[in-house]
């Protein structure tokens, strides 16, 4: 049984988060309340996929770009802290977050149910995933994808320790116990 924003019941949303373009595939699934601000959205995304919120950001949702608050925000700009997952999407709705301007990392992120919230889940929760993120500052996808070509020649290639890029992009394994615990410490 799924639930609308409309209901009184408080809601939980069940989103897969895709990074786009990179190899192997990193993603995660996660439950978020309905009663989330953007915002919270957005640190859940940084804990869940392992960047350490350096950069700027931004949703794109139906046509509508949600912003940080900043000094420089204009009175017609929606601002993430302002808006709660709830308001801006339902059920089967895809959207965007950008996450370093730089970088360009790009996340896809579709909203797979809308569910009743469980009492014995504390929420917000990682219920699968794969992959961990490549290391912030690596540059963005394309760079990411030339380095791992670059060092394929090393044994087992960016993961070797011999490879002189080891340290800096090495994959890391995606682990959703640690990961969950982060996310307890964030409520």
């Amino acid at each position: 049984m799924t639930h609308s924003a409309s209901d009184d019941t408080p809601v939980v949303y069940q989103m897969r988060i895709s990074l786009l373009d990179v190899e192997p595939e990193v993603w995660r699934q996660v439950l978020v309340p309905g009663s989330a601000t953007l915002a919270t959205l957005h640190s859940v995304i940084q804990l869940t996929m392992g960047w350490s919120n350096k950069h700027l950001h931004n949703f794109e949702i139906s046509g509508n770009t949600y912003e940080m608050r900043d000094d420089e925000n204009d009175d017609d700009e929606l601002i993430e802290t302002d808006y709660t997952v709830e308001m801006v999407v339902r059920e089967g709705d895809r959207f965007v977050y950008e996450y370093d301007f730089g970088d360009g990392w790009t996340h896809h992120i579709q909203i797979e149910a809308v569910l009743p919230t469980n009492p014995e889940l504390t929420i917000p929760t990682v219920l699968a995933g794969a992959n961990m993120c490549p290391h912030e500052d690596s540059g963005g996808p394309r760079v990411y994808k030339r380095i791992l070509k670059e060092t394929s020649t090393f044994g087992d290639g960016i993961s070797d320790e011999r490879n002189p890029h080891f340290r800096e992009f090495a994959p890391r394994a995606f682990d959703v116990v640690e990961i969950n615990a982060r996310l307890q410490r964030m409520v």
